[in-house]
């Protein structure tokens, strides 16, 4: 294995971090609202429950 290889590798490796991280930043905003003590519990359930 080249250090061409092992620097894709790193690459790749660094892109899908990013992309988890871009991902728990749009759930954590998604249920920020929910959290805590006077959260908005109610936007989770429908009338269904």
């Amino acid at each position: 294995m080249s250090f061409k290889d092992n620097a894709q590798e790193v690459d790749e490796k660094i892109a899908a971090l990013i992309t988890n991280s871009n991902a728990i930043r749009a759930v954590a905003s998604a249920v920020e609202g929910t959290i805590g003590p006077k959260g908005l519990d109610i936007m989770l359930v429908d009338r269904f429950g």
